[in-house]
């Protein structure tokens, strides 16, 4: 069968012709392509496959035509838009728009965006996402996509200052063919709502993270963060307090932060009850400060990001005019994937970077290689006169007393025992579902999420560290009512 093994330069799907590498992520690889047409027409696209570790998972598959299906029903200019669906030699790929700009994230870098021009780009991502939350299936009937993975690495801005929602291969939506396993939590914690742990989430979850977007952005700081994501999560599910943005940053508009504060709340129904209600705030808000439009977000996006957006025009431009002038790129397989999704710009530089690396390996191993030789091969010194000495008188034998040996046991890994009714319960440890109703007791200073979920039933959280006792009794209750569930 086969794969996207072996993709690279110059290789064609379907009628898109892959130019570049532009981004890697968990489960797919991002290419700038040519769609060719007939009397010389062409057109830029963005192109997204399967990676190959990944290729013949049929999860991953099922998650990708997900993908597919439910983004070709999401039409608004601020959602990046989906086109084709294209699957040859077993190899699949989704055609998107291209959008010439960066992600958030490459702006943002830390450094707090002037609060008039970050609830603009907020505002215009409400619009995209309030589209796809009403989106409909060819019957009529709404799909419920709530997009779960909302993120300045997922919020795109072009040079021309058009926001645009990306990327809904984790979203969940009603139809789905793959469906999520228990215990599997999708998204970025950092931006993640609190019930989104127990994945039990709607529409609401995606204006959390707008907000927990916005936080960000204009303080330098994320609204929950720690040293690991057990921190995280424990100050999600515990409902820890929030500092207000003027706290971190003084001076920050009152009625801007009340929209932030309100967009993270803690319990679903205090928070806006769709995106649109979010968006409608933050213009209410700019109409009284004063207007900011796509042409200041374009600004913000050439004084940041303009060279990076420069450099890639002229490369496209490079490939486009002679596919040739590049030095050819390794295959797919062999090159290197981030857990994240991060920009990789290819330039000339990158293949001459490789040669002078393996020209300094091959050179340091050639030098000691001479210098183990030189070694080798020296005359040695002349070895010292030999002088005969009589050997000891050997001592008498003395009888050994033989013991028994034995081997120290090692104590068992002390545990934390679970004595879950009903018996049919899960644990799920920090966001991954566990196997069976123990789990290691955490270390000293070490705390860990466990969340008792069963079908029908409430679920239950509870937070465990070195203190713990050895069991836990957890009791779901009754089972819910139906209308409830």
């Amino acid at each position: 069968m086969t794969t996207t093994r072996g993709l690279k330069q110059g290789h064609t799907l379907g009628r898109y012709e892959l130019l570049a590498p532009i981004a890697s992520g968990g489960m797919a690889r991002v290419w700038a392509a040519r769609l060719r047409g007939h009397a010389g027409f062409s057109k830029i696209v963005a192109l997204k496959t399967i990676l190959s570790e990944h290729a013949s998972d049929p999860e991953f598959r099922a998650m990708f035509l997900d993908e597919a299906r439910i983004a070709a029903k999401v039409h608004h200019p601020n959602v990046c838009e989906t086109f084709d669906l294209v699957s040859e030699d077993d190899v699949l790929s989704l055609a998107m728009e291209w959008v010439d700009g960066v992600a958030l994230q490459r702006v943002y870098r830390k450094t707090p965006i002037a609060e008039r021009i970050a609830a603009r780009i907020i505002a215009d991502a409400c619009a995209g996402l309030h589209a796809a939350h009403e989106a409909l299936a060819d019957d009529g009937a709404p799909l419920g996509i709530v997009h779960r993975d909302v993120s300045p690495q997922n919020l795109l801005l072009g040079a021309d200052g058009v926001v645009k929602v990306t990327d809904f291969g984790v979203a969940k939506a009603l139809g789905k063919t793959h469906a999520t396993a228990t215990g599997q939590v999708k998204g970025k914690l950092a931006y993640m709502a609190p019930e989104q742990l127990s994945a039990n989430v709607d529409r609401r979850s995606d204006v959390w993270s707008l907000g927990a977007v916005l936080y960000e952005i204009t303080t330098g700081k994320k609204p929950f963060d720690g040293e690991t994501d057990a921190q995280i999560a424990r100050a999600l599910l515990l409902g820890a307090r929030l500092a207000p943005p003027s706290e971190i940053a003084p001076g920050y508009p009152k009625e801007l932060e009340a929209i932030v504060l309100r967009a993270l709340s803690y319990e679903r129904k205090d928070r806006y009850q769709t995106a649109e209600a979010m968006r409608v705030a933050l213009e209410a808000w700019l109409a009284r400060v004063g207007q900011s439009s796509t042409a200041d977000v374009a600004a913000l996006v050439r004084s940041r990001a303009g060279s990076e957006i420069e450099s890639r025009r002229a490369e496209l431009r490079a490939l486009c005019t002679d596919p040739a002038h590049l030095p050819e790129l390794p295959p797919e397989d062999v090159v290197p994937v981030s857990s994240t999704i991060r920009p990789a710009a290819v330039s000339p530089s990158s293949s001459k970077l490789g040669i002078v690396l393996a020209s300094t390996w091959f050179a340091i191993a050639i030098a000691a290689g001479v210098v183990a030789w030189v070694v080798q091969t020296e005359a040695p010194p002349a070895p010292p006169p030999v002088v005969a000495v009589a050997p000891p008188a050997a001592p008498p034998p003395t009888a050994i007393e033989t013991r028994p040996t034995t081997r120290a046991v090692p104590e068992p890994a002390p545990e934390i025992a679970f004595n879950v009714s009903p018996e049919a319960a899960t644990l799920i440890v920090d966001g991954e579902a566990y196997k069976g109703t123990s789990i290691p007791k955490p270390a000293p200073g070490e705390t860990k999420i466990v969340l008792v979920r069963a079908a029908g039933r409430a679920d239950r959280v509870i937070v465990v560290d070195s203190e713990t006792p050895a069991e836990v009794d957890v009791d779901l209750g009754p089972l819910l009512p139906l209308s409830t569930r």
